[in-house]
């Protein structure tokens, strides 16, 4: 091997060598971070069983408790039910876990800016989200 050969051989480790830990870092930051602790700064929840606070939820899990239930008293009349599974546009279930009619219907529209007409035809899961989704930044102190 003649001394330039040496040369380019021993630069092409050096690159290879600093690159090779260079990655090894990226990869050992990486790994730190998703060991990370992480802080729950706050929690809000609409969930079956009535369950509207991140206390009552973890009485619930405490307790082993169960939030199935029947079919919400919004849905009486709507001839949901059906013990063959085949029939079409019915349940073969009589219970599941519903939210409790006071989630649906409570909605304050005009304290999100949104008009009654709007709110009407929005999806009750988006009003639910709005909801939460302010509880939880009223919970974690964050001002408007």
């Amino acid at each position: 091997m003649s001394g330039s050969d040496v040369k380019k051989l021993e630069s092409h480790l050096r690159r290879a060598t600093t690159a090779l830990l260079n990655s090894e870092k990226a990869l050992g930051a990486e790994r730190a971070s998703r060991t990370e602790p992480i802080a729950v700064v706050s929690m809000a929840c609409r969930l079956p069983g009535g369950i509207d606070t991140p206390e009552g939820f973890w009485e619930l899990l405490a307790s082993g408790g169960d939030a199935i239930g029947t079919f919400p008293e919004r849905w009486k009349g709507l001839d949901l039910f059906d013990p063959d599974p085949e029939a079409e546009g019915k349940s073969y279930g009589q219970e599941g876990g519903f939210l409790a009619d006071a989630h649906v219907e409570r909605f304050d529209a005009s304290f999100f800016g949104i008009s009654p007409r709007e709110a009407v035809s929005m999806d009750p899961q988006q009003r639910l989200v709005l909801e939460a989704s302010w509880e939880a930044l009223e919970r974690a102190g964050v001002r408007s």
